[in-house]
Parts: C-alpha cells; structure tokens; sequence
C-alpha cells in the first residue's frame, strides 16, 4: 500500500509540473512553511528528473531547482552540525595563534629557509587558518539555528502598513506568500517629473566616461550570441565591398576568435584585457544589447534620489513625503534666513535702528543639503528615516530592456542564502517602472510559481517578497522578464532591494566606490546581453558620507 501511494504522488506530482512545472517551487515552499525541509528537497529532486538542463526551454527551471536543492541541503547540512563550544574554538584559536607567532619568531632574520623550515611555517599557518575556518563555520551554524529576526525589520509588517495607507496610492495585492503587490498613483507631481527624467539619466551615463565600450563575450561564448556577431561582421564588410551604408568599425573586425579572444583587446589604455573581451562597435551594440543597467550613487542626481526616497517611504523608511523631504533639499540650496536670527533681539529699537532684517545663509550645493536632511533622520527614530533606509538597502539602479532586441529576462532566483548562513541577505525587491509597455508587446514581470504576471505602467511600484519569513531564499519567488516584441516600447525602470540587516555593503555590490569598471556589454546563456554603464557618481559624496554612518559594521 505504501509502495502503491508513493508511486501515486510520484504520478501526481510529475502531471502537475507536465502542466505548470514552475509551480513546484510553490509545492517546495509550502513544505519549507511547514518546516519540512526533507520533503521540499524531495520536491526539487523529483522534479529536476523530470527537467532538462540542455533543452532551451527548461533549462532556467532547472537551474533555478538546482540552486534551490543545493542550497536547502546546505542547510539541511548546517542544521544537523554540532560545532565545538565557542570558547573551545577560541581557545584553540588562540593556542595556534601563539605556536604561528612562535614559529616565524624562531626563524626571524634567515634568508634562505630549508625546506623542512617552510613546511613547518605552512603547517603553522595552516592549523591557525583551520581554526579561525572552525569559529567562522560554529557562527555560521549558530545563525542558521537560530534563523534571521525578520519581525524586527522596519518592513516586517509591509502588508498590513500597505493595507494601513499611510501613502497614498492604490494598493493591489496579487500574492501574500510570498507577498507580491502593486502601488499605482502614489508620486506626486515632482516625482512623476522625475520618473519622466530617468531615460536622459541613463543616457547621460553612456557619454560621460572616456574609453571606448567593451564586449564580453566569456572562455565559453554563447553560441547563439557568437552567430550575432559573426553575422554582423560579415553584413558589414559585404556592404562596404559594395559601397553602401554599414558601420566601419564593424566592417574592420575579422572574427571571433581574432577579436574576442583571450587577448582581445577593447579596454582603456594600460588596463588588463578581460578574458573573451574586445571592442563594441554601434552596430553590434544595436544588434546584442537586450539590457542597459547602472547604479545610481546617493548624492549624483537628483531625480534618481527623489525616487529612491519615494520607494523607501512606500516600504515604511520615513513618515516624511519624499517629495517634501526633497523641497527642504531645494529650500536649502538658495539663500535663505538664518533662523537663529529670526526674532528681533530685545535691545532692537525700530525707531532708532531701523527695521530688523535676520542674517542670511547662503544656499548649499546640492549634496550638502541632501547630506543635512539625511541626517534628521534619527537612527533610533519611528519611521526610521532616509539614513537607515540607505543602511537597509541597495543603491537604485537604472534599468532599460530593449524592444528592438526582445529585450528580457529568464527565469531566476534574486535571491541565494537558502540557509540564513551569511548576515545580510535580500528580502525585498521593488521595481518602479518609468514607462507603460502596451498590452501584447511582453515585458511583464512573471512570477511563475504563484501565476502572477505584472505590466509595466508608468508610475506603478512592484513590490515583492524573495525570502521565507526565517529569512532563507523562497523558491517559489523565482521570477522572469518576459522578452519585448520589436516595434513596441522600452521598459525603462529603477529598481532596488531591501536587506535583512543594515550592513549592506553597496561598495563592494553596487560600485559605489570613486574608481569604476569600463563600460561593458556581457554576454551569457542566462542572461543573454548586459550593458553595464559606470555608475552615476556625486561630485564630492557629502551625501554618501552622511548616509554611510548608518550603516552597521558587518556580522
């Protein structure tokens, strides 16, 4: 009987996945929900059998599966560890310590070491490693046990302060687990002004840097993308062997392996070549690029920071409107009274000195007054403000799917720690969109597992849960770009994530650092063809200062 009711879920589960197979991230998450964590690995194993990683069509489901089993028996793993003590560990920890210092005390001033003399320092520092790895491993283990305290999260309770409407706007909710809902009509007439300065922001990105633009095409090139570009190689030397119109530095490329090799060149004068890198002519730009993207750092434009703030709002960062927040920026970049000289001093006689006029400030640059209303925020304040609302977030990022391209994006996972083992992880995704894709031209958003699918309009926020209420990635979050039909719209949007701890590192995630990488085209099978423009960056960064002290040191 047994045997008889396994072979009949088996049966059941297989006809399910032939119909709708991303819905078995749904069947994972409800056993993860139930904390099942056996039966939401069975779950993904059965199905990957049933799913194929070298058909076109199924090989996103699977790599999205295959992460998702991976990483829940990762935790599977890290659960059923006992680690030592901690105070054994350090003690360990410190006993290796003092035998390394010992070591290299010993042999302090040779020149020439025996060999016998190196390995006795490699096993020192070996053993002092191995015991700094057991801590790193025993913390990791204790977080994971303990999971992540999401209800302490400003956001935690997004929902039910969404449903509250302390912003205006219409709310439509299309998931709860995990939450997916829209907000339509919630900027105002500055915000919409800036929504509609977007495109021109990203433009502006592409002309600001010096160096031609590289394309990447990776040791392993796609092969659908590698056609592409031998075919619009070769389309442009037949045009110019017959004199017509072509792109000349298209027409002088020789091949793929000639031009993108590991060799290839492409970069700035003195940099190192990327490995399958080379030049990016317009044409061949025009023919790959499915997606542009660049971060946005705080203080570098206005239009981009009035946005941010408005989609931190939205998520329950500050009570303030964004757009006022940004009128007292505005008030404070022009000479204004000085308010501590408002009131007429009690010695100031009218008739004998006149009419009393307050001393003037003169106006800030634009970065310093953002950097001044960012720090009325209060780190312990109640809605926390614009300073913790940078320290629980990613930098807003620029993002524009080409139609003339089909420009999209496959079915993936936003989010990686299954387990709750690293300290800071995604749990919320928000895309505001900058412009209205037509019904019937692709671009939604798909949630497969949950059956939703979201078009892009103006001024619509979409905002989506990618963690399980303990903190690890929710598979049944994996999400897609459907691919835009030629002849319709871009889709031009910022987007941004919010993080499970205030210790986000946008320097080392979101270039948010005075030096930036070369312009780049990246190519892969997953995500097909990437422009990457160097990241919109202030002047002076009084604005990043001022928000990075809200940042909390990492775990």
């Amino acid at each position: 009987v047994v045997v008889s009711l396994q072979a009949m879920l088996s049966t059941l589960l297989a006809s399910a996945l032939a119909a709708a197979p991303e819905k078995v991230l749904l069947t994972m998450r409800t056993s993860l929900a139930k904390d099942d964590l056996a039966a939401a690995i069975s779950a993904g194993k059965t199905a990957l059998q049933s799913c194929s990683a070298d058909k076109a069509s199924e090989a996103p489901l699977h790599r999205v599966l295959n992460a998702s089993v991976h990483g829940l028996e990762r935790k599977q793993q890290l659960l059923s560890a006992t680690p030592k003590p901690m105070p054994k560990l350090e003690k360990a920890l410190k006993s290796a310590g003092k035998k390394l210092k010992a070591v290299k005390d010993e042999f302090d001033g040779e020149e020439l070491l025996s060999k016998d003399d190196k390995a006795t320092i490699a096993k020192a520092e070996a053993a002092e490693r191995a015991a700094r790895l057991a801590i790193d491993e025993a913390k990791v283990v204790e977080r994971v046990k303990a999971g992540r305290g999401m209800s302490a999260l400003p956001f935690s309770s997004l929902l039910a302060s969404l449903r509250a409407g302390p912003h205006a706007g219409k709310l439509t909710v299309l998931s709860e687990a995990p939450l997916v809902v829209t907000v339509d009509d919630f900027l105002g007439a500055a915000g919409k002004e800036a929504l509609a300065d977007l495109p021109a922001v990203l433009d502006s990105l592409a002309h600001e840097e010096e160096g031609s633009p590289q394309l990447c095409l990776g040791d392993a090139p796609d092969k659908a993308v590698t056609k592409k570009v031998e075919e619009a190689i070769k389309e442009a030397k037949k045009a110019a062997s017959k004199g017509k119109a072509h792109c000349n530095a298209t027409a002088a490329l020789v091949s793929i392996a000639a031009n993108y090799s590991e060799a290839g060149g492409g970069g700035p004068p003195g940099s190192t070549p990327d490995s399958g890198c080379g030049p990016l002519t317009p044409a061949l730009d025009a023919a790959l690029t499915q997606r542009d993207a660049a971060w946005m750092i705080i203080g570098a434009n206005k239009a981009a920071d009035l946005l941010d703030a408005a989609i931190s709002g939205v998520v329950g960062f500050t009570a303030q409107d964004a757009e006022a927040a940004f009128a007292q920026v505005e008030e404070r970049m022009v000479e204004r009274d000085d308010p501590a000289t408002v009131e007429v001093p009690p010695e100031w006689d009218e008739e004998e000195d006149g009419e009393w006029e307050p001393s003037k400030l003169p106006g800030e640059t634009y970065e310093a007054a953002l950097a001044k209303v960012v720090q009325l925020s209060a780190a312990d304040a109640s809605p926390p403000g614009l300073g913790l609302a940078y320290a629980y977030s990613s930098s807003p990022e620029i993002l524009r799917y080409r139609a003339a391209t089909g420009g999209g994006r496959k079915l993936a996972l936003e989010c990686d720690d299954f387990a709750s083992e690293s300290p800071v992880s995604a749990v919320l995704g928000a895309h505001l969109y900058a412009t209205t894709v037509p019904k019937g031209k692709g671009g939604e958003d798909t949630f497969p597992a949950l059956g939703v699918s979201v078009r892009p309009e103006a001024g619509r926020l979409l905002l989506f849960e990618v963690a399980m209420p303990g903190g690890g990635c929710d598979p049944a979050s994996a999400a897609a770009s459907a691919p835009l039909k030629p002849g319709g719209a871009d889709k031009l949007l910022l987007s941004k994530w919010f993080y499970s701890a205030p210790a986000f590192d946008r320097g080392a995630n979101n270039a948010e650092t005075p030096q930036q990488p070369p312009r780049k085209v990246l190519c892969d099978a997953e995500n097909g063809c990437q422009r990457r423009e160097p990241a919109g960056r202030p002047q002076q960064g009084a604005a990043v200062q001022a928000a990075h002290s809200y940042r909390a040191p990492p775990q």
